[in-house]
Parts: structure tokens; sequence; C-alpha cells
């Protein structure tokens, strides 16, 4: 298991399963979501709209 944290990249998160030859990968991106907010502390219900 690896984990990399870039500086300032907060809202990116990619998951890779790696298998014979084979390459999963999950990710999502949350900074056109984020772009748009006020400075403040925010949460995955905010960014879905459930808060």
């Amino acid at each position: 298991m690896h984990s990399l944290r870039g500086r300032d990249v907060v809202s990116d998160h990619t998951v890779v399963y790696v298998e014979n030859g084979e390459r999963l990968e999950l990710a999502h991106k949350a900074a056109i979501w984020a772009s748009n907010q006020s400075p403040g502390l925010y949460n995955m219900e905010n960014v879905l709209g459930l808060e």
C-alpha cells in the first residue's frame, strides 16, 4: 500500500488496484465544486448536497 500527498492538492483521491497486468483506478476530484465555494470548512455531506 502506498499513499501520496501533494502539498496543496486536497480534493483529489485515487485508489488503484493492480493485478496480473491489469489496473483499475477509482478516482474523484472535487475541485470544480470547491472552486465555487466561499472559504470555510466543508465535509462530504456538503459536497454531496446532503447538509
